[in-house]
């Protein structure tokens, strides 16, 4: 699908005591909600749809640290729209499902929700048009695939530098799981399991209400970047941290973790959920093709 594409998020740290029902609330009844009232085609077309969960880590940059003994998780859900048409329509649509939103706010009151909005798709890459290769069939359901989302929240001063470490990282990604999947000069081998299914950079204000799309942007003029990609199996994304840590080495301060490290010491904030498997997907790219 073109960049341009407006994807909003939700990403809840829920305690143990609720995960069950609240992961329940997002993969059946949400996920049926979706797929029951919105378009496949048009102005207002969903595009892309994913429940996904993962539970806490120690360090969340670190997939090897272990799940906080805590029991808490990640509990996720990301979708893509045509045009704001369609954002504006899901939350229409939202506001007349009865008790739906209520018992989601009832089942968050002791978790931590946030809602990120409007994310506007600067760059993707994306496997999940159908092709003769690759039918319809063969792409509708993601469940058991792996996503990784990181999101900066960069204070106003800072922005141009972002720009400059998520552009760099886009320009990565489409070398390494573009067509000629190359990095450092070299061909690399993607095994099936391996395979990168679909990347997006967004950007979006922060929000003085993070509900609310009227509220306007936050007057400290924080902006966020978000990046999120998904694999076939868990496979792909410990691949993916093998490449990062190569390019660590061989471009240091050039490449995104010192670029991030280094943003970071000046007060930019980064949120790392991994690794989160998909539970529930819908996906109509190509549908208004």
């Amino acid at each position: 699908m073109p960049v341009g594409d407006i994807s909003p998020l939700c990403l809840v740290k829920a305690p143990k005591s609720v995960v069950d029902a609240l992961h329940h609330w997002v993969s059946t009844r949400h996920a049926n909600f979706m797929a029951s009232t919105h378009d496949q085609t048009g102005d207002k077309a969903l595009h892309f749809y994913t429940t996904s969960r993962a539970p806490v880590l120690n360090e969340q940059k670190d997939l090897d640290s272990g799940a906080a003994e805590d029991g808490s998780e990640w509990i996720v859900w990301t979708e893509y729209y045509a045009k704001m048409d369609g954002l504006l329509d899901h939350w229409e649509q939202g506001n007349k499902s009865g008790t739906m939103l209520g018992d989601f706010f009832t089942l968050t009151a002791e978790a931590d929700a946030t809602f990120v909005q409007p994310l506007k798709v600067l760059h993707e890459v994306n496997r999940l048009i159908p092709t003769k290769d690759k039918p319809r069939a063969a792409l509708a359901d993601l469940s058991g695939a792996c996503q990784l989302l990181v999101m900066f929240t960069v204070p106003k001063e800072h922005i141009a530098e972002a720009e400059k470490m998520v552009h760099d990282h886009a320009a990565w990604m489409k070398e390494l799981h573009g067509e000629k999947h190359t990095m450092l000069g070299k061909d690399r081998i993607f095994k099936p399991e391996e395979e990168l299914l679909y990347y997006s950079l967004g950007t979006c204000p922060v929000l003085n209400n993070h509900m609310d799309l009227a509220s306007g942007s936050n007057p400290d003029g924080s902006v966020i970047f978000l990046f999120t990609e998904y694999y076939k199996t868990k496979a792909g994304l410990l691949k993916q941290w093998e490449h990062a840590r190569e390019m660590n080495e061989a471009k240091g301060a050039d490449f995104t973790l010192a670029q991030m490290t280094a943003l970071e010491e000046k007060g930019m904030k980064t949120t790392f959920l991994q690794p989160l498997e998909v539970k529930a997907s819908i996906n109509w790219f190509g549908k208004d093709a």
